[in-house]
């Protein structure tokens, strides 16, 4: 059974559509990723996760370091990625999932820092992780 955390953040709509106006590029990253700890994280250490993180950058290459640099800091170990997109300061008008995703690529890109977005978390039966 999966279950669905915002990390702290509010599901306000649905679909959202318009301009980004992103200060920098941003990598999008669907990361499979193992929790090594309890103070940063609200699952039990070893419990297995898919988030979304988005990490400032231009190139690939310097995102994924900067990736696999802050994920230890939250106490997530990666496993894998499952997906990448690029969304860059020049796209006009995106699609985007709803403001549980716009957020905190907005924030990533006015912050230049990592920020993590939804976890989706594997429990075992019953409900335990």
């Amino acid at each position: 059974m999966w279950e669905m955390s915002q990390h702290g953040r509010d599901n306000a709509s649905f679909m959202v559509e318009g301009p980004l106006r992103l200060a920098r590029s941003v990598w999008f990253f669907l990361v499979t990723v193992r929790v090594t700890g309890n103070a940063r994280q609200p699952w039990p250490a070893g419990s297995e996760a898919t988030v979304q993180t988005f990490v400032p950058g231009q190139r690939l290459e310097d995102a994924l370091m900067l990736l696999d640099a802050y994920l230890p800091t939250q106490e997530l170990t990666p496993i894998g990625t499952l997906r990448s997109v690029r969304y860059d300061a020049a796209d006009d008008d995106v699609d985007l999932p709803g403001d549980f995703f716009r957020k905190p690529l907005e924030r990533a890109a006015a912050t230049n820092e990592c920020v993590l977005g939804v976890f989706f978390v594997s429990t075992g039966e019953g409900g335990e992780p």
